[in-house]
């Protein structure tokens, strides 16, 4: 009975303290309730319209507005006389300077021999020039350069042509003009308005877009892979069993050294020669001078032939004085000629020892008796466990090798990778604060009546 009592006791101030909350509450909704504002109109309950932004965009890329179609004729008119500018200077120069520009055909390499004084004769040989002929002309790689280009127009007139001619003008007459006084926007999908049915229609073009440019990509590549076929069946015999040796350690850098370890590969008469590449590089500079000053001694004599009174002067120095040329090009043939006699003893005396002391480079040149080991040597990928060595490829076409780079040390070379991909990751992160700053500097100009010009051409 005590313990019933005192709990009744603790109960009763609760009790009381929920029954003032509840007097509380109600106070508080009354008061609520009479200073509610009265309901909204509908037109209240319509969305707000936009609030255009005053602040710039910090990209300065903007959409289509008012007055950029103005920019956009201006533009289209400048590119098309630039354009047509460029191709009379090149029909000019083309008849004025026929080695420069038209050497193929002088030579006979050309497919078609247009005639070089007349200045709209090369239109018809480049169109009447087949892609079979750009092949056995310049060679496979070049050709498919030449390919690409007409590719790329196809896929643009295919895609392009229906876009314009059928979608822009369902998107002028039945988008709803969204675009407003926005003329430049009138084909586009910026004149649709929102739910438009036009929608409906532009998934199904989305799909006829990546069908086109698939069947398109796809019997490009079935047809490269014809040519590719027929130029290796016609590929010379010598350059079919040669690979290009990349990575050669230090210790089988030399034509014996090279060709006994792929004699060891290859045990048997299977190896028809291995060739190291040797580094010529002062020999070569010595060997430009000499051929410049024989070139300037031979000019220099026919000048002095035809005007015996007034011979030819050079300056035999950026300080020096003025000089017989005869004379100055006999000292400079007669100083060169010894090195240059020097530097090939030197080389020969030298291929005997392997490595940079013998003038071997990393790089050389293996011809196989047989194409099937050539063949199977390209396919060797673990020959050492360090992948920058034993690299067997595909050499290049003979006319279209750069001793120059096969001459190069492989540590500077490994620098000057490392540079380009530290110079590629600079680029990378400096692109868009370039562009904005160079678009947000384009708008500080101000030509006055040329203003839609610079707007058409500016970054």
């Amino acid at each position: 009975a005590v313990n019933q009592q005192l709990q009744q006791q603790a109960l009763e101030p609760s009790a009381r303290t929920v029954a003032a909350l509840r007097e509380v509450v109600a106070e508080l909704a009354a008061n609520a309730g009479a200073d509610a504002p009265p309901p909204a109109s509908p037109a209240a309950l319509e969305p707000a319209a936009p609030v255009q932004s005053t602040t710039a965009n910090p990209t300065g890329v903007t959409l289509n507005a008012v007055g950029d179609f103005t920019a956009f004729v201006s533009s289209l008119v400048t590119n098309v006389a630039t354009l047509v500018t460029m191709i009379c200077i090149f029909m000019l120069l083309r008849v004025h300077y026929p080695l420069m520009y038209s050497g193929n055909v002088l030579r006979g390499f050309a497919p078609t021999q247009p005639d070089v004084t007349r200045h709209f004769s090369w239109f018809k040989a480049a169109l009447s020039t087949t892609q079979k002929q750009h092949i056995e002309t310049v060679g496979l790689d070049r050709a498919m350069l030449l390919h690409f280009p007409m590719v790329c127009m196809k896929i643009c007139a295919v895609v392009g042509l229906p876009m314009f001619f059928i979608l822009g003008p369902m998107h002028c007459f039945f988008g709803g003009h969204a675009a407003g006084e926005d003329h430049m926007s009138y084909f586009s999908a910026g004149n649709v308005q929102s739910g438009s049915w036009l929608y409906i229609v532009h998934s199904a073009v989305v799909w006829g877009v990546v069908y086109a440019v698939t069947r398109i990509a796809h019997g490009e590549q079935e047809q490269f892979m014809k040519h590719r076929w027929n130029w290796l069946h016609s590929m010379q015999v010598t350059r079919a069993c040669t690979v290009l040796v990349s990575g050669i350690p230090e210790d089988f850098q030399s034509s014996a050294k090279l060709r006994s370890f792929f004699e060891e590969l290859f045990p048997g008469d299977r190896i028809a020669e291995a060739s190291c590449t040797r580094d010529t590089s002062e020999l070569c500079v010595l060997c430009q001078k000499l051929s410049a000053a024989k070139q300037g001694l031979h000019e220099a004599q026919a000048m002095k032939e035809k005007d015996p009174s007034n011979p030819p002067k050079v300056r035999a120095s950026y300080f020096g004085g003025h000089v017989d040329a005869a004379d100055h090009y006999r000292s400079v043939i007669a100083d060169i000629e010894p090195k240059v006699a020097d530097s090939r003893r030197a080389i020969l005396d030298a291929s005997s020892t392997p490595g940079p002391q013998g003038f071997f480079c990393s790089t050389g040149f293996i011809t196989f008796n047989k194409r099937s080991d050539a063949e199977i040597a390209k396919r060797m990928l673990d020959i050492s466990s360090d992948r920058s060595e034993w690299i067997i490829e595909q050499p290049p076409e003979p006319s279209d090798i750069m001793w120059v780079d096969l001459m190069q040390d492989p540590t500077a070379q490994a620098g000057r990778e490392l540079i380009g991909l530290l110079l590629m990751a600079g680029l990378y992160f400096a692109y868009m604060p370039l562009v904005i700053g160079l678009t947000n500097l384009a708008e500080l100009i101000d030509l006055g009546p040329l203003q839609s010009l610079w707007a058409g051409i500016a970054p």
